[in-house]
Parts: structure tokens; C-alpha cells; sequence
């Protein structure tokens, strides 16, 4: 090759990898919200050529929204349910808490609504006798939405109580998430077997089509007849049963009646329509419903959809408008920076602010990002505990003993961001105290942390943390 040609050939590689760099950024500026995730992969796609640009648009470019918003989109539309009713104001000993309900009506965009009433049930010794009597007494429908319903003896219990209402002539529905439903796929064959419709969300045996293993659907949802509901973080395993069980785990359910039980139906209609191309409609799946409590409540759908980041927010807004304490139970707390900076700014203003963990958690290995994640909250007066025990998979927060925060989502990524979640928030301050009471047992036994105990650490103790802590964004 003469010089002119090898000349040539440089400067078209140069200019080949300006181009793609310069399309790179373009895509980065117009995308990215958060500026130092876009100076890094500015940084990445100049400064790597080829390399850099193929690696943001493998990994840099969020195709869980933009693949769940095409997904959804092909729901059959949903039938239009009555109207609720419009909720009174708050009472004003709730002082600054309607500022909180009309900034969360607007993120979520879903109604407040009063007269409903909330059961903290303790485990799955109080949880699933319950649930299953709900499902016995049917008499016209049942939903029953979960990430995992195992094939173990709770698990099977189900399965029949769903069986035999379908048996008496009950409209049956379940949705299963299609990565829980690989755990135990003997309780799918079972249903299917007995006839019940069952589907798996977001699941084929075709690698192409389960290339985003993140969309998936973390809810916990039952609702029977339309007026009962139950909700909150427990699956069905016999894990979380302590009396005659293995009580490996621990966890807060709720029993829920009153208006707010057709939103919780609702969200499930939208999540078996994208599944099964139903619509469900008729006097079965939305009866009346009469106000049966004193509990303000609101459904609040998160994903990665057009519900992205609306947990988040809502958490935001709580901490922000705390006065006194804030109170957060999770397994997985690895919260994005605006929490943390959130959580920092209600204790510089003088609330109490605790995060209560599980030092056994599942799997054992989270605690360590855990650990390096939360120095700087510790530090600035943020108080964080590991309860001993059994595993605590409650997800949490009470704000100033009235507002709580049940469901299924944890403070992490993956909840906050990559799955399908369902939380609710109520107003109450009886229920707020019956949730702590229900916690008593993991509250009164955690060891809270101290700066000198998270220095004191062994070094490669603190490396092996502060490396996994890396991959923060998609744990």
C-alpha cells in the first residue's frame, strides 16, 4: 500500500470514528437526564473509539422502558370501571400531611379515597389462612397476581383453594411472573391442570424474547369479589410460616377492604390483559363497594413503563415533608442519590430517620453494598440497624406515625426502577401504630450502626464492599 492510500485509510477511520462518537453523543446529550452518567459516556465514546459507542449502545441506553411502554401498548383497552368517589380532606391534625397527598395525587395520578380499612397480618401464619379463607368464600371472581407461588405444601394449599372455586362456578384469574413461575413450575402445571386460567408475565422459551430479564412483575395482589383485598411483600412460600413451618422468613401483609380495593383490582386487570389479551368486565369483577374504615388510601403502580420512577418520587416527597421521624424497613436498601440526599436533609432538620435490615439477608452477599452504601447516612446522623432472626422481607415506611408506605417494592434499583411494583399509601395513625406493633419483634432487636463500626471494618472487608457497590444501578 502506497502512502497516499495508507493516508487515506487513516483518515477515513478517523473520520468514521468521529462520526460515530459525535452520533453517540448527540444520543447521550438528548437522553441521559443525570449529567455525570452523560460526562461519562461522552468520556467513554471519545476517548475509546469503535469500542466506547458500541458499549453505550449495549449498555448505556435504557431499552426497559422503551421496550415495557411498546408492550403495554398492545393491551386490549380496559373497561372503563364507576367512577370513586372524591375524597374529603385530610384531618387537620395530619398538619402537613394533605401537602404530601396532593404532590403524590400528581405524580401518580391516581385518586385518594376514604373509608377503607387495613390489616397488618404478621406472617404467612396469619397471611395465607386468611387469603385462603377469602378464596373459599368467593362467590363470582378471584384475581390472584404474585412473583413466586410455590410448589410447597402453602404453595399447593393454594393451588387447591383456587381449584375449588373455580369448581363452584367462581371467574378465576391468576397471573404468575414468568421468571418466579420457573422456581416453582409444579404449581403452574397444577393449576392448569384443575382447569384454573393461569398466565406467566413477560415469559417464552425463545432467548430473543427474554433478552430483558429485569421487566419483571414484583407485585403481590389478591382480590376476591371485587371488595376484599390483600396485599403487601409476601409470596407464597412456606418459608414465611414460623408455627409447624421452617420460619426461615419474616414479613407484614395486609387485609384490605373498602373503595381502594377496586384500584388494587384495577392494576391487576391492566397486568392480565397485556398477558392473556382479556379484558375483564361485569358486575363480578366490580361490584359496589361500601366504605367499611377510617384509612385514607391510594394504589400506587410502579415500573418500567410509564410508571417509572413514581416510588421514588413519592418517598422523596414523604421525606422532604417529614416533621418528627421517618421510619423504613426493607431487606434491599441501595437508594439513588436523591434519597440519600433527601434522608440527610430530614435529619439535618431535626427527624429522627431509621432504616431497620436484616443482618441475615437473602442472599447473605447484599449486605456488603449495603454496608459500604449507607457510611455516608450514618455519618451525617442517618441511624441504620441489622435485626438478627429470621429473614425481614417487609417492605415499610412510616412517616411521622400516620403516613405508611406498604407493598412490594425495597429501596434498591431493581424496585425502583427495573420491575413491575405495587405499593399503597395510607393515612392513619392507628394504622401506623398497628404496623409497629406487628414489627416488634425484629424493631426491638436491632444493633444500629456507628461510624467507628463501619471504619473498623477490616480493609478487604471494605474493598470486597465497596466493590460490589459498583454494580449499585442494577442490584
Amino acid at each position: 500500500m502506497d502512502l497516499a492510500a495508507h493516508q487515506l485509510l487513516i483518515g477515513l477511520t478517523l473520520a468514521s470514528a468521529a462520526l460515530v462518537s459525535a452520533f453517540a453523543t448527540v444520543h447521550v446529550l438528548l437522553t441521559k437526564r443525570d449529567s455525570a452518567s452523560a460526562v461519562a459516556w461522552v468520556g467513554v465514546v471519545w476517548l475509546s473509539p469503535f469500542f466506547g459507542a458500541a458499549l453505550y449502545f449495549m449498555m448505556g441506553i435504557n431499552r426497559v422502558q422503551r421496550k415495557a411502554v411498546r408492550l403495554l401498548g398492545r393491551a386490549p383497552p380496559l373497561r372503563p370501571a364507576p367512577s370513586l368517589p372524591p375524597p374529603s380532606e385530610l384531618p387537620e391534625i395530619y398538619q402537613s400531611l394533605p401537602v404530601l397527598a396532593r404532590a403524590v395525587g400528581r405524580i401518580t395520578g391516581q385518586p385518594l379515597v376514604d373509608g377503607n380499612r387495613f390489616d397488618p397480618l404478621r406472617n404467612g401464619d396469619a397471611a395465607f389462612p386468611a387469603m385462603i379463607e377469602a378464596i373459599d368464600g368467593a362467590t363470582s371472581s378471584v384475581a390472584f397476581l404474585t412473583y413466586l407461588l410455590d410448589d410447597d405444601t402453602v404453595g399447593m394449599r393454594f393451588v387447591d383453594a383456587l381449584a375449588r372455586a373455580r369448581q363452584r362456578g367462581v371467574q378465576v384469574r391468576v397471573l404468575i411472573d414468568g421468571i418466579g413461575a420457573r422456581r416453582a413450575p409444579g404449581s403452574v402445571s397444577a393449576l392448569r391442570a384443575a382447569g384454573v386460567p393461569v398466565e406467566l408475565f413477560l415469559w417464552s422459551w425463545a432467548p430473543w424474547k427474554m433478552a430483558l430479564v429485569n421487566l419483571r412483575n414484583h407485585r403481590k395482589l389478591l382480590v376476591v369479589d371485587g371488595t376484599i383485598a390483600f396485599t403487601g411483600g409476601t409470596n407464597v412460600d412456606a418459608d414465611f410460616v414460623h408455627v409447624g413451618g421452617p420460619g426461615k422468613g419474616r414479613d407484614l401483609h395486609f387485609r384490605v377492604r373498602g373503595p381502594v380495593v377496586r384500584a388494587l383490582l384495577e392494576q391487576f386487570a391492566v397486568d392480565w390483559a397485556f398477558s392473556s389479551n382479556e379484558a375483564l368486565s361485569g358486575h363480578a369483577w366490580y361490584p359496589p363497594i361500601a366504605s367499611v374504615g377510617t384509612t385514607y388510601a391510594r394504589a400506587i403502580p410502579d415500573g418500567p413503563d410509564e410508571d417509572l420512577l413514581k416510588v421514588a418520587a413519592v418517598l422523596f416527597q414523604a421525606l422532604t415533608l417529614a416533621r418528627e421521624r421517618v421510619l423504613v424497613v426493607t431487606p434491599y436498601f441501595l437508594p439513588p442519590v436523591e434519597l440519600h440526599a433527601a434522608m440527610i436533609g430530614a435529619v439535618l432538620r431535626g427527624v429522627d430517620v431509621r432504616v431497620v435490615l436484616p443482618l441475615n439477608n437473602d442472599p447473605a452477599w447484599v449486605n456488603r453494598p449495603i454496608r459500604a452504601d449507607v457510611e455516608s447516612l450514618v455519618e451525617r446522623g442517618v441511624k441504620v440497624g441489622f435485626a438478627p432472626g429470621p429473614f425481614e422481607h417487609t417492605k415499610l415506611t412510616v412517616v411521622d406515625d400516620v403516613w405508611v408506605l406498604l407493598g412490594s417494592a425495597n429501596w434498591d434499583a431493581r424496585s425502583l426502577r427495573l420491575n413491575f411494583e405495587l405499593s399503597v399509601e395510607c393515612y392513619d395513625a392507628t394504622l401506623a401504630r398497628g404496623c409497629l406493633d406487628a414489627l416488634a419483634d425484629t424493631l426491638t432487636t436491632v444493633d444500629w450502626l456507628t461510624p467507628t463500626d463501619l471504619r473498623r471494618r477490616p480493609i478487604l472487608d471494605r474493598l470486597l464492599d465497596r466493590t460490589i457497590r459498583l454494580a449499585k444501578p442494577w442490584l
